[in-house]
């Protein structure tokens, strides 16, 4: 299916959207989150594998 053909699909819907709620997050979940992933990314995978094994 392509994107014109969902995007058509929707206009033709009978009733409208449902409304889109914001969802709340914890800045510092996400800037922890953030930093673990640099961390790992920068790792090669032998090192990754090593750390898990020593845990």
């Amino acid at each position: 299916m392509s994107v014109t053909q969902s995007a058509d699909d929707t206009g033709r819907l009978e009733e409208p959207m449902p409304r889109l709620e914001t969802m709340p997050f914890d800045k510092a979940n996400i800037e922890t989150a953030c930093r673990f992933v640099a961390e790992v990314c920068g790792q090669s995978l032998v090192t990754v594998a090593l750390d898990v094994v020593r845990q």
